[in-house]
């Protein structure tokens, strides 16, 4: 009887154990998606303060707290057709966000530049800009540039990024 008893408290302590660990565990999962949320709405905030108040909804979420990638759409569109993607990282305390919705603000710009650059050439063509939806743009393109703006700076800086467009 007395060696029942023992065992008896030996499986109590165990049961004990495994419910603090437990416990324990889903109180970091919570703590960890409030910290997730907490960088989703930062990240949201930034894009409407960037892109003049336009407003995205968020559509998947993935990675942890170093390093976020938010994909979304802007507000009144949809993930098929407008899909934007951007990253949140973290580098000595420093948050840096990159996005590729300014390449979105000026896709049809682009592709009437380029189709008016075929014309003059006199080449029957269709021009679809593709890289819009995965190449981050840089960073100083917000609400307030253009293409016009986006063009002149890719020639002064000699950039190959304004010309992945295919014919």
């Amino acid at each position: 009887e007395a060696e029942m008893r023992i065992a008896k408290r030996i499986l109590t302590l165990i049961m004990l154990l495994v419910m603090t660990v437990s416990v324990c565990s889903c109180f970091a999962v919570s703590e960890f998606n409030k910290s997730q949320e907490k960088i989703v709405e930062e990240t949201l905030a930034h894009m409407k303060e960037k892109y003049c108040g336009q407003e995205f909804v968020v559509y998947y979420v993935e990675g942890q707290l170093k390093k976020t990638i938010i994909n979304c759409y802007p507000k009144g569109s949809d993930f098929e057709t407008e899909p934007v993607e951007v990253e949140r990282s973290v580098t000595d305390g420093k948050v840096k966000y990159r996005d590729t919705y300014f390449k979105i603000l000026i896709k049809d710009d682009l592709e009437a530049d380029v189709t008016g650059m075929c014309n003059d050439l006199e080449m029957p063509i269709i021009v679809t800009y593709t890289e819009i939806f995965t190449e981050y743009g840089d960073e100083q393109f917000d609400g307030t540039k253009t293409y016009a703006d986006y063009k002149a700076w890719a020639q002064e800086t000699k950039s190959s990024d304004l010309f992945d467009v295919y014919v």
